[in-house]
């Protein structure tokens, strides 16, 4: 573990950070300015690990989006220390979320080799799910 801090704390690292950062944050603007409403669950931009979003796609089952998404994104409803489950975080509902909110939340992760165009691309993808999944929606609705 002091040998990872150590590396951590290279000049180099710092600047690897400060992309990953900035490519994680152009994933949650792209998703905030598109057509479907999202919210980022937990700590603010600053206070998060740098390859974290976790999203919540208001009214959608978070499941069928997952599963709409499948083999082009992975993600996961749980926790990374429960990758796996197919059960919405505790952490989420131990933070305030409700079981709809917990339930139609997503975490993401971007790690170092991400690069911007592998985020608009996500979003791309995610857009298009939504889109089918919201039609589908609409359709139950109106039977």
């Amino acid at each position: 573990m002091g040998a990872a801090a150590r590396i951590l704390l290279l000049p180099e690292e710092g600047k690897r950070r400060d992309e990953q950062i900035r490519v994680r944050n152009r994933f949650i603007d792209l998703l905030k300015a598109g057509p479907f409403p999202v919210v980022l669950n937990g700590p603010g931009i600053e206070e998060r690990h740098p390859g974290n979003a976790n999203i919540q796609f208001v009214g959608i089952d978070a499941r069928l989006l997952l599963m709409a998404l499948q083999p082009k994104i992975s993600a996961s409803m749980g926790s990374a220390c429960a990758s796996g489950i197919p059960e919405p975080s505790y952490v989420l509902r131990a933070i305030g979320l409700s079981g709809d909110e917990a339930n139609a939340s997503i975490r993401f992760s971007v790690g170092y080799d991400t690069v911007e165009q592998d985020v608009v691309d996500a979003v791309e993808i995610i857009f298009e799910a939504l889109g089918h999944i919201s039609h589908d929606l609409s359709l139950e609705m109106a039977v």
